[in-house]
């Protein structure tokens, strides 16, 4: 439970418990209440790209949810860490009265973050098999002790 701390204590928290990756998921909030909007993901390093790009295109795969886009260079304090990827998701518009609806039903919620995973795993899958192909492909000397 992270409820009350400041961003500097949740970004101290995740560098102590050795954090590998973070996922910062959020509701937006903003425009027309009888708009929808979308969904979105944010990153702060180009090199966390891919991860924000696999995350946002699980996310579109859902029924009626739109792609509110995604931003690079998104100066968000909890992103500015650089000890571990970390990506902002924003799942929807609580402020909008169609994805309010949306997100209140918890099968919805559900789907969603089973749709982060995805984009997470993806990610790893690529990373895995190209670590792969580097030691398959790696020449290892070893030398006499």
């Amino acid at each position: 439970e992270d409820e009350g701390m400041s961003i500097r204590e949740r970004q101290d928290k995740m560098i102590e418990k050795k954090a590998d990756i973070v996922i910062s998921i959020h509701c937006n909030a903003g425009g027309s209440p009888l708009s929808t909007l979308g969904t979105s993901t944010y990153y702060r390093y180009n090199v966390y790209k891919p991860l924000a790009e696999d995350i946002l295109g699980y996310l579109l795969t859902m029924d009626d949810v739109k792609n509110f886009g995604m931003v690079g260079n998104f100066n968000f304090s909890l992103s500015a860490i650089t000890e571990f990827p970390c990506v902002l998701v924003e799942t929807l518009f609580i402020s909008s009265l169609w994805e309010e609806e949306q997100l209140a039903d918890p099968a919805f919620r559900q789907a969603m973050m089973e749709n982060v995973a995805k984009g997470l795993n993806a990610i790893l899958l690529l990373a895995t098999a190209r670590l792969i192909t580097f030691f398959n492909n790696a020449r290892i000397f070893t030398a006499p002790l």
